[in-house]
This record gives C-alpha cells, structure tokens and sequence, in this order.
C-alpha cells in the first residue's frame, strides 16, 4: 500500500480521491502464502511481494505501471493472472460490456 500512495501523485488530480473513496474502502489485506507446482522466477526482489500477494488473493488480474519489471519479465499472464496496465485492463472491461 505504501508504494500505492507514494504513486498516487504521479497519476493525476483524481487519483487520490478515485483510492479513497472507491478502492480504498474495498481494499482487502491478505496473507502472501501460497503454493506453486512451478518455481517462480522474478528478477525484482523488491516486487515478488507484489505477485506472490496476487497469486495468494487469487485475483483475476494484476494492474501495474510497471512495464519493464512485471509486463516484461513475466509477460501478460502468470498462473492463470493477467497482467495488465490499469488503462489495458479498462479497456478490455469496456469491450467486454463490463463497464
């Protein structure tokens, strides 16, 4: 969540607002445990906290600016995730008739 907040600026004037009054309050805290039946190899240290957090939630998609460490390295899925930039993962919603 910190490095959330500390990007919250880099996204514009209502980013801060959009994280606390619509994601924020259904912002839910889980344990980074699971378990894989293929090792997982991630380069960044600092941001395997990040996917294993994902793949333990069992979340349908993991939404990241970060195109060189997690787009590049891990590509658009990863144990059945997807990978996608917030703008890529709206846009699929909105040609799905989701949003």
């Amino acid at each position: 969540m910190q490095e959330t907040l500390r990007n919250l600026p880099k996204l514009g004037s209502g980013a801060a607002l959009a994280w606390t009054t619509v994601v924020e309050p259904v912002f839910e805290t889980v344990a980074d445990v699971v378990s894989l039946d293929q090792a997982l190899v991630f380069p960044k240290a600092k941001d395997r906290p990040v996917v294993i957090s994902a793949l333990a939630a069992s979340v349908d998609a993991l939404l990241t600016l970060d195109r060189t460490d997690f787009h590049a390295s891990l590509g658009p899925q990863l144990y059945g995730m997807d990978i996608r930039t917030p703008a890529d993962f709206l846009i699929e919603q909105r040609l799905k008739g989701s949003i």
